[in-house]
């Protein structure tokens, strides 16, 4: 399947999740494996990796249903790595915090919602505002091997493979030219 048909199919499960179809099967079907490896590779504490995998799919199945999520200038895969990367994350915040006042992983959190320091969230609001800006200059293709690459950890040698590259260092260099001309 090309990249365009795999990406209006699974906008395609989108709606039909929102209209109340069972079609978050089909995408969990397609992207639950590929997601556990990312979760597991990048994960502090492996035994926490199948439940932020677990978490994440519940959130996007809850979004898609009420209709809330919008893919304009990306793929819904790199949206969803997207998705897993911020949800690492906010683990890792979460893990430091508690290892740093001393509680254990895992207890209920004593602190306030309003204690989230505010600094945090405009950075990441500036974050997202800027990584937005630089892939909106690249071709849909661009961002998936980029997305593929240094989100879900693909090798240079699977992303000639996948590519179609005639070697792994071409890929390697593509990827680099690519990165560059997001950054220019």
């Amino acid at each position: 399947m090309s990249e365009k048909n795999t990406h209006e199919q699974d906008l395609e499960w989108l709606r039909e999740i929102a209209t109340g179809a069972r079609a978050e099967n089909a995408l969990t079907e397609k992207y639950f494996k590929p997601l556990g490896m990312f979760f597991k590779k990048n994960a502090r504490r492996q035994d926490k990796a199948d439940d932020l995998r677990q978490q994440l799919f519940y959130e996007i199945t809850l979004a898609a249903r009420a209709g809330k999520i919008k893919i304009e200038k990306t793929t819904f895969s790199a949206f969803l790595y997207g998705a897993a990367r911020n949800k690492l994350s906010r683990s890792w915040k979460v893990a430091d915090r508690d290892q740093q006042r001393n509680i254990p992983l895992g207890a209920d959190d004593p602190t306030p919602k309003a204690a989230i320091d505010k600094s945090d969230v405009q950075k990441s609001v500036l974050d997202k505002i800027t990584l937005d800006e630089m892939l909106s200059k690249l071709e849909p293709r661009e961002r998936e091997i980029l997305f593929d690459y240094y989100v879900a950890g693909l090798s240079g040698e699977e992303i000639k493979r996948k590519y179609g590259y005639d070697s792994a260092a071409a890929a390697r260099k593509d990827i680099e030219r690519i990165r560059k001309r997001a950054k220019e």
